[in-house]
């Protein structure tokens, strides 16, 4: 038994249980240590996929989960939408679970013929050491915006626990970081590893053009190494062309032809609840996780430029209890600036009064 304070449990519950304590500085670290080696250094033995930022983890997850398949690869996945053993759905409750679980996880997919995972990496787990002794060959940063202020009080904190995923990177491996965000080249400054860009700007090594979106999915050029790629996928808006092209350049870091992610980018399907688009009769509903401030700006953004002042808009959206204060008068001004009505739900209220 792996205690941290000695204290915690009289040795001779230990002695009459025929255990041994063993006591450590850090019960979390030693955990992602000792069921590493439980396990036999599962992610080794993977090709093991990355992706941190504050939005599109989810969607570029299934992204890059599909593009794999697409090349003849068994891929796993772990996330904040479910964790999947290929084809093999199993629920999670957490974006990035304990480490013990991963490498559980990692354990199955390798005893399931998996040789590769992709998993969205929170912040939390970062500076948790839930992935301490996993080894990473690549990984994406998407964005970062303000989130989780309730847990890391300072945006440079935030940043600083984004950070760790690039650090953990070999100079074997490949990070990719989006060109459009502040905060993208900074990130991945010290990594050793090879980087590539992603984004609109000229200076991008994977280079986001023409975009157009309807409520039936989107299209926009990709350019890598001086060739045009015409893309297409079933997901909505210029922020699910960025989560395409960021699954495009690792696809095609770890090797497979630009020809194959492309499909593999049509071929996704809808991601549950990320700008997922449900038809009723002549109305449309768009589920969307719009967690900040951010992405709710952005969604409602995606929205006024498809509907174009000829249909209204109605926001339904919340914000959980216990949970970050600061961005609940931000969101609902967006929402009602940017709405016709606005209706704002409890959520889930975990010990707050919700009236």
């Amino acid at each position: 038994v792996v205690v941290q304070n000695a204290n915690v449990v009289p040795d001779q519950i230990f002695a009459h249980a025929g255990c041994v304590k063993i006591v450590v500085e850090d019960s979390r670290k030693a955990l992602a240590e000792f069921s590493n080696i439980f396990y036999s250094e599962p992610s080794k033995r993977l090709k093991l996929i990355g992706i941190t930022g504050t939005k599109g983890k989810s969607t570029t997850a299934f992204y890059v989960k599909n593009i794999f398949e697409q090349a003849g690869f068994k891929c796993g996945l772990i996330g904040t939408i479910a964790n999947y053993i290929g084809d093999r759905e199993v629920k999670t409750m957490l974006t990035t679970p304990q480490s013990h679980e991963i490498n559980s996880l990692f354990n199955e997919m390798l005893k399931e013929g998996c040789t590769h995972c992709v998993m969205e990496v929170s912040s939390h787990a970062l500076r948790l050491n839930r992935v301490d002794y996993m080894s990473f060959t690549s990984a994406i940063f998407t964005n970062l915006t303000s989130d989780h202020m309730d847990y890391h009080k300072t945006q440079e904190h935030y940043f600083e626990s984004k950070k760790i995923l690039f650090d953990m990177i070999p100079s074997s491996g490949t990070v990719i970081w989006n060109s459009d965000d502040e905060s993208g080249k900074k990130i991945v400054a010290d990594s050793k590893a090879k980087k590539i860009s992603y984004g609109a700007k000229k200076n991008s090594d994977v280079r986001i053009e023409k975009v157009d979106y309807d409520l039936d999915g989107t299209k926009f050029d990709l350019k890598w190494n001086e060739n045009l790629y015409k893309a297409e996928t079933s997901l909505v808006g210029h922020f699910n062309a960025q989560n395409a092209a960021s699954a495009f350049a690792v696809a095609v870091a770890n090797g497979i032809k630009p020809e194959t992610a492309i499909e593999g980018i049509k071929t996704t399907p809808q991601v549950p609840g990320r700008f997922e688009v449900v038809a009723m009769k002549k109305k449309r509903v768009i589920v969307d996780y719009s967690h900040t401030s951010d992405s709710l700006q952005q969604a409602l953004k995606a929205l006024q430029h498809i509907v174009n002042n000829e249909r209204k808009i109605y926001t339904v959206f919340g914000c959980g209890g216990d949970r970050d204060r600061t961005k609940r008068p931000i969101m609902g001004g967006i929402a009602s600036s940017m709405s016709e009505c606005v209706y704002v739900t409890s959520d889930n209220p975990r010990t707050e009064d919700p009236f």
